[in-house]
């Protein structure tokens, strides 16, 4: 969408109000007559000065097909122009009703700047008189933050005499309410027959996944990503069948390859596909890590992963998902991950039920492993990221004003000694905006000018652009959209890139602008690298402190993904893995306890152990006593459920009576110790229990001697009465 004020942006639009038909008169172009209808023929647009800007005026077109310009004009003579007008009102305030009129530029527009100068004079007092109203509407009140959308459509009489060459027009659209006034410009191309050969546009494609939380991507989320309505499935039917250059991310196949025999259908089938693909191809790094920061950090080499085996442990394999040989044969560059120049190994050929390797995992079968990608505007030499004989893609932002680089220049040209291919900033922002729109007005707007810039670079003999989609996942569908937009205006054809130079040194010249991270952005790189040490150092909490570490790596790796730059969530992602890694640092607690009555000399003294991570640990409880009134017996080791608290026993021994402190600590492992501590007070009474003992052992006696007197006591009166009943009496 185009904002007048502002540039480029999306929006949210209310519902599409009905539009005015208008009839619209050419008369720059011979090829172009004048429209019967009279309301239009001389009609002028009075453009005023801006009001405001909080209100605003954006004025989009309906994409035309050379096939469509073709047979509308053959039929009828006529060519239909569409398009929508959307005015949002910005204000706290309602905006009472007021008008609209949309102009059509008849002059054609033959060069870039011409388009730059007519887009960017957004306010014209004195517009030429060939600037023809082609639609006046009148426009009800707007409510406060609201928008309203209007259609129109003008016909545009052409001669059937000539041939209808392809023209560049531009549209402007002033919305005028109680003195406020706003307008919106964008350019329209009108396709026709044209010697001009289409652009050859090399399309860069990333293949990813959105970096989640987890350090591969998930079995369900690979499902559903290779569903056949998923977003890495309407990826590959977009670019199946061009030559869109895919730069493919080896976290999404070495996530799909560490689930073995156990991953998703859909997802094996998924990565079969694409590696049956002809499409040109070239490795990012393992999660599109940012190499340009790491470089700016002082790192002779990117981050590399070792192992996956935290992955693959759980999993049976059975060599189905083994990568296939590499097939580029380009120099390998040390700038790019390894997965970038693979070499196969024979594990998985010799015993396909070993797990891969993390080189297998990764591999990339690309037709261009010397193609680097480093992340745009921040590296002050991207040419050293590729290496010795490899080829570095530059935004053309990164160039200096004085490279005289446009997009008619071509994409292959060189930064030293390295081959480079810029990629169009601009066509590419707008390749991104119309890919990525919210509404059909947005998109068309976008494919407007992306198609009449395009046709404006177009040449007899063929130019070559290289434009790139956002790093993040890309909308399969929508790119399709897209691409067959402009193949249908006849301006541009999805090209692969040049071949790499045989001789660099008569590649064009460009130079760079030096360019650097933020001094802030440099502290979280540096934060993240010292979170993993002390992550490190906690592994022992964990059950498997191995699997711990490498996930420790990954993730550490996801965290520098350029697509957390893209979206500008850097920040936000150092804190989530500062969490991760060290989480458990502070996490683990020691819960205060009450005063301890220790009666005896051996017991236990309850110390209760709290988890507020997600994550099971495992931790060693310490205690010293502070007086020798108590002995501490051996370390207890408890463990403890995510967000949970459970109780560990301390072994004690009671020395002498009186009060002792017991000071208690947590550890991971042997050597570090957590933060928390806990001091309890202890109560020793060691001679209770002697006393307890005797006690007991007067009132055993006691009951022993007591019974014992009872039972001879009754034994004797049963013998005194036993005689009395048995002594004969004299007879007589």
């Amino acid at each position: 969408m185009f904002d007048a004020a502002r540039g480029p942006s999306s929006r949210s639009f209310a519902r599409l109000c009905s539009g005015a038909l208008a009839t619209i008169a050419l008369v720059a172009a011979p090829l172009v007559t004048s429209a019967t209808s009279a309301s239009a023929t001389t009609a002028t647009t009075d453009f005023g000065e801006q009001v405001t800007d909080e209100v605003t005026t954006y004025v989009s077109t309906t994409p035309l097909t050379a096939e469509q310009v073709a047979d509308d004009i053959a039929d009828d003579g006529v060519l239909t122009l569409t398009g929508t007008v959307v005015v949002t009102n910005g204000t706290e305030d309602e905006l009472p009703a007021g008008e609209l009129d949309i102009a059509f530029d008849d002059e054609i527009i033959t060069t870039t700047a011409e388009r730059d100068a007519w887009l960017g004079d957004s306010y014209a007092p004195d517009a030429p008189a060939s600037d023809v109203t082609v639609a006046q509407e009148s426009v009800g009140a707007i409510a406060a933050g609201d928008s309203t959308s209007m259609q129109f459509s003008a016909d545009i009489e052409v001669s059937t005499d000539e041939t209808f060459a392809a023209q560049v027009h531009g549209l402007a659209a002033q919305y005028r309410s109680d003195g406020d006034a706003t307008e919106g410009r964008s350019v329209v191309l009108l396709p026709g027959e044209s010697d001009d050969e289409p652009v050859a546009l090399t399309t860069i494609v990333p293949v990813t996944a959105t970096i989640g939380t987890t350090a591969l991507i998930s079995s369900s989320d690979l499902e559903t990503l290779t569903a056949a309505d998923g977003e890495l499935t309407l990826l590959l039917d977009a670019v199946e069948g061009t030559e869109a250059t895919l730069a493919i991310d080896p976290r999404v196949l070495a996530s799909i390859r560490a689930l073995g025999v156990d991953a998703p259908a859909s997802a094996a089938a998924w990565l079969e596909r694409l590696e049956s693909l002809d499409n040109p191809s070239f490795a990012l790094e393992f999660a599109d890590a940012n190499t340009s920061l790491q470089t700016q950090a002082g790192l002779d080499e990117p981050l590399q992963i070792d192992s996956f085996e935290f992955a693959t442990d759980d999993h049976e394999f059975d060599g189905s998902l083994t990568p296939p040989a590499a097939t580029s044969t380009s120099t390998p560059t040390p700038g790019a991950s390894e997965s970038a120049t693979p070499t196969p190994t024979p594990t998985a050929e010799d015993d396909p039920t070993t797990p891969p390797d993390a080189e297998e995992l990764q591999q990339v079968a690309a037709t261009r492993a010397d193609i680097v990608w480093p992340y745009g505007t921040t590296s002050a030499d991207p040419a050293a990221l590729a290496g010795d004989g490899g080829t570095v893609l530059v935004e053309s932002d990164q160039l200096t004003q004085g490279s005289e680089w446009s997009t008619a220049s071509g994409t292959q040209q060189r930064i030293g000694d390295t081959e480079a291919l810029v990629i169009s900033s601009a066509l590419s922002g707008l390749l991104t905006t119309a890919v990525e729109a919210e509404s059909d007005a947005a998109r068309d707007a976008a494919i407007a000018e992306l198609t009449a810039s395009l046709s404006l670079v177009a040449g007899a003999d063929g130019t070559q652009i290289t434009v790139a989609m956002p790093r993040v996942a890309t909308n399969g569908t929508a790119y399709a959209a897209v691409i067959d937009a402009l193949d249908g205006a006849g301006v541009a054809t999805v090209a692969a890139p040049p071949a790499a130079s045989a001789n660099v040194a008569a590649l064009p010249a460009v130079q760079t602008t030096p360019g650097s991270f933020s001094d802030e952005t440099m502290a979280r790189f540096e934060q993240l690298k010292q979170q993993e040490e002390t992550g490190l150092t906690l592994v022992d909490l964990y059950e498997d402190p191995e699997d711990v570490r490498e996930e420790l790596r990954v993730n550490l790796i996801n965290a520098l993904s350029n697509q957390h730059f893209e979206l500008g969530d850097f920040p936000e992602t150092v804190t989530s893995y500062t969490a991760f890694a060290t989480g458990a640092y502070n996490g683990v607690t020691v819960e205060a306890g009450s005063e301890v009555q220790l009666i005896g000399h051996e017991s236990s003294v309850p110390v209760f152990v709290s988890n507020s991570t997600d994550r099971t640990v495992t931790v060693e409880v310490r205690a010293r006593a502070t007086t020798g009134h108590l002995r501490v017996g051996d370390v207890t080791t408890v463990t403890v459920e995510p967000n949970s608290v459970s109780r560990a026993q301390i072994p004690v021994e009671a020395i002498a009576n009186g009060t002792s402190g017991l000071a208690v600590t947590l550890w991971a492992g042997d050597s570090v110790q957590l933060p928390s501590t806990g001091n309890y007070v202890v109560n020793v009474n060691a001679d209770m229990e002697t006393v307890a003992i005797w006690l007991v052992i007067i009132v055993v006696v006691l009951l022993v001697g007591f019974g014992t007197w009872r039972m001879l006591r009754r034994r004797r009166r049963e013998r005194s009465g036993s005689v009395a009943q048995h002594d004969p009496s004299p007879t007589s």
